[in-house]
């Protein structure tokens, strides 16, 4: 029964329900990374400054809220960087309001893999006059999760979602599913326990490819160390018992 069950125990523990957006991209240094306001913000649609803030602070503490991993976003202030220079200055989310082609667009990420960096467009038709606060808010949030990493996810409870989902405009917590790709990109190892990635009870899209076959050839390993220690038990046993009876 042994070589059945633990096999399966470790299988069921490397199991991912959020996904990564490129296994290339992480941002430089997770423990120091700036979440700053673009050079033009979002003042030529009547949002200001201080409303970008108040997003990327309420995002800053949702993110950060992972004691497992060493993700801690740092607000940095105003950028020197705009939208649509080429670069990203390294090691910094800058935010500020683009032109998307829908309006059933809200938001959108653009990434600098070499500098580990990204920007984030908020869709200067919808956020602007009398603009829905708590929608900006909840947005930008999903889209700064975009900028540490995650992809869309398929769990209602996850900030990351393209899908229906439990929570309105803006989310109240951070769900396992959220925790686990953090945790898996940016791992705390004085706190995270273990060495298998997290488990979440949610189906999702699967891990990135090269994740999944890393994955999978562990376990192949796992599977047949484990299979090959019990026959080398048993087979020990079974000579202790013969030799006990000839005696």
């Amino acid at each position: 029964m042994k070589k059945i069950i633990l096999p399966l125990i470790l299988f069921s523990n490397m199991s991912h329900a959020f996904v990564l957006l490129n296994p290339a991209y992480k941002l430089h240094d997770a423990t120091n990374a700036q979440v700053k306001v673009s050079a033009e913000g979002c003042i030529a649609n009547g949002v200001s400054d201080a409303e970008i803030v108040e997003g990327i602070r309420y995002a800053i503490e949702f993110w950060n809220d992972v004691p497992e991993s060493r993700l801690k976003l740092k607000y940095g202030g105003k950028s020197s960087a705009t939208l649509t220079d080429p670069r990203i200055p390294k090691n910094e989310i800058i935010v500020g309001c683009g032109t998307l082609p829908s309006l059933q667009i809200l938001g959108a990420t653009q990434h600098d893999r070499g500098n580990g960096s990204a920007r984030v467009l908020m869709n200067e038709a919808v956020y602007t006059g009398s603009y829905n606060k708590n929608s900006f808010i909840g947005t930008m949030t999903h889209e700064i999760g975009h900028g540490v990493g995650l992809y869309h996810s398929k769990d209602p409870a996850s900030v990351m979602t393209y899908s229906p989902h439990e929570w309105v405009d803006i989310p109240k917590y951070i769900s396992q599913d959220d925790i686990d790709g953090v945790v898996y990109l940016y791992p705390n190892e004085k706190v995270a326990a273990g060495f298998l990635g997290s488990c979440s009870s949610f189906a999702s899209d699967g891990p990135t490819g090269f994740n999944f076959y890393q994955d999978i050839l562990f376990g192949f390993f796992a599977m047949f160390g484990v299979v090959f220690f019990v026959r080398k038990g048993l087979g020990f046993l079974s000579q202790k018992i013969n030799w006990t009876l000839k005696r």
